[in-house]
């Protein structure tokens, strides 16, 4: 019985501290490099989530409970989960399993944030590592990569939408490093995937992506700002940037723009007043919602539509007021720090700011399996709080030891 105790302590051990770091590079991998999608998923709750929890230590849930992020994201996924008392649906336990994954994810990036605080400083290189890949894998199966893409695309992948907003949220980081360039290698590196990178987002024409992906850029400019001339100047470069990627998409796409005119709207609108008409339909389902498991199917004319294409109307769908003041809370976290606290922004908090332009228009549950919002939204957002926090700490311990 010691025996066994021991080995299952040093399991807890090598999870915890040694191979949590490898768990969340699978996560980002895995779903590029195959387009089996109920493959990913069953090796993310299988293979990642089932033994992150089970190895759960006092030592590191304690810290972790601590942490405000963590207990603002706890507040939210509890507000949700008490709403699966209250959903209409057949998928309650799909749901509560998406959301312990999800919380299972914050915990393996809140340990390596402690064990691996050094390799996950650098998480960004991976990250845009694996959308060059996942953009790879598409145009090595398609032989394209714009809007002629059908569905499902690849794997997890399931339309160009979540494509466009990875290949988007990599630019911004790429482009935060092209501004932030520590030599003229890391430089050209990280400008030549800003270019690949924005060039696919421009041809998959998603314009929630696009929108996110200036906004995101606006965001890092502004980060380099400590002067009017400064100002200027990088905004100047981020205008030319943007500017020379639309100009080689329309070279080769000449009725590019439009394009993105004559898709008017894509009847948002009309979805917009159908979940507004759910929202509104009594004082329960305005503040409560209707559950995180109800569904959201609608239609427009003829056309079966399965969410609200925006992450903000499915969240007060979903659990009314009450969940979207929350997850807006979770949301606007660093932008307030950043703001008047001054802390120093990183790639991760431009990511996330550029994600809630796009996402305003688009997206559906951040309650999700690898793919798509799980890796522009959740991820980024947990990343972003926890190497915050990590840093703050680690600056508290060098200034005492001075």
């Amino acid at each position: 019985m010691t025996r066994l105790s021991s080995y299952f302590s040093l399991i807890k051990f090598k999870v915890s501290e040694q191979w949590c770091w490898y768990f969340l590079l699978a996560i980002l991998f895995v779903p590029t490099f195959t387009d089996y999608g109920k493959l990913v998923v069953n090796f993310y709750r299988v293979w990642i989530c089932i033994p992150v929890l089970i190895c759960i230590r006092w030592k590191d849930f304690n810290p972790f409970m601590k942490d405000r992020f963590v207990q603002l994201f706890l507040l939210l996924t509890a507000w949700f989960a008490l709403s699966l008392l209250w959903s209409d649906s057949d998928k309650i336990n799909n749901m509560a399993a998406k959301m312990l994954a999800t919380l299972a994810l914050l915990f393996l990036i809140f340990n390596i944030s402690r064990y691996q605080l050094e390799r996950f400083r650098k998480l960004d290189y991976y990250y845009v590592l694996a959308a060059l890949i996942l953009l790879s894998a598409v145009y090595y199966k398609w032989g394209v990569i714009d809007t002629r893409l059908p569905d499902v695309i690849f794997g997890v992948f399931d339309n160009r939408n979540p494509i466009a907003w990875f290949s988007s949220s990599a630019a911004i980081i790429s482009f935060f490093h092209v501004l932030h360039a520590r030599n003229r290698i890391h430089l050209l590196l990280f400008s030549i995937s800003f270019l690949l990178l924005a060039s696919a987002t421009l041809s998959l024409s998603s314009r929630g992506a696009l929108l996110g992906l200036l906004a995101g850029m606006i965001i890092v400019a502004f980060s380099k700002v400590d002067s009017l001339k400064s100002f200027f100047v990088y905004f100047s470069i981020s205008l030319i940037a943007f500017l020379t990627v639309i100009t080689v998409i329309e070279l080769y796409y000449s009725d590019y723009f439009s394009s993105l005119i004559e898709r008017a709207d894509s009847h948002r609108f009309e979805i917009y007043a159908n979940a507004i008409t759910r929202i509104t339909e009594s004082p329960s389902t305005l503040f409560f919602g209707h559950g995180i498991a109800a569904s959201p199917r609608n239609m427009v004319g003829e056309t079966v539509i399965n969410n609200w294409h925006s992450i903000y109307i499915n969240a007060t769908f979903y659990g009314g007021i009450i969940a979207l003041v929350l997850l807006l809370v979770c949301l606007l976290k660093r932008p307030y720090e950043i703001i008047i606290k001054k802390s120093k922004i990183s790639s991760w908090d431009a990511v996330v700011l550029g994600m809630m332009v796009t996402l305003q228009f688009d997206g559906h549950r951040i309650y999700e399996y690898p793919g798509g919002l799980l890796f522009v939204l959740t991820i980024p957002m947990f990343v972003a709080n926890i190497l915050a926090s990590s840093n703050k700490k680690l600056n508290m311990k060098t200034k005492e030891n001075v």
